[in-house]
């Protein structure tokens, strides 16, 4: 098991919120990446993008429209 969390993109939305929950009760470690997240994440500021992904061992991205086409 990875002891590096897992940053969850969208983890404050519907889909996010349940992964963060069900990866928490299996005792992974989790990042929610939100701009109101420790350490911010925001798509539009790459500057954000770095330290959001500092340290951790995978990436989970919550459906974002502008990028999944």
């Amino acid at each position: 098991m990875t002891t590096k969390p897992i940053l969850i993109l969208g983890g404050t939305g519907k889909t996010g919120r349940r992964l963060a929950e069900r990866l928490t009760a299996r005792n992974i470690p989790v990042r929610i990446g939100s701009r109101a997240g420790t350490p911010p994440f925001d798509w539009l500021d790459k500057e954000t993008w770095g330290r959001a992904l500092e340290g951790v061992g995978a990436v989970y991205i919550s459906y974002y429209p502008d990028i999944a086409v």
